[in-house]
């Protein structure tokens, strides 16, 4: 990404075109948690509760929306089962 570009981030709560989030794969969630709440960034989404994954989102410094989460079958199918 540009450190240089000029424009508002896209709105979550829309359906324009643009970055909506990104996300990281972690094997602790709740340490995650843990350590980005001590860091002084707030809960922004708790996320959708599913048996073989748990997920949340925060806002970072520049208001990209990050999730978090950790999966908890190794079976791709249900991975991905929204």
């Amino acid at each position: 990404m540009a450190d240089n570009g000029v424009s508002d981030n896209k709105n979550l709560a829309g359906h324009q075109v643009g970055l909506a989030y990104f996300s990281y794969i972690t094997n602790n969630l709740k340490g995650t948690i843990t350590r980005i709440i001590q860091a002084g960034f707030p809960i922004n989404n708790e996320g959708t509760p599913n048996e073989c994954r748990e997920n949340i989102y925060f806002l970072d410094g520049y208001g990209y929306e990050v999730e978090f989460f950790q999966y908890h079958t190794d079976v791709p199918k249900l991975r991905n089962r929204y």
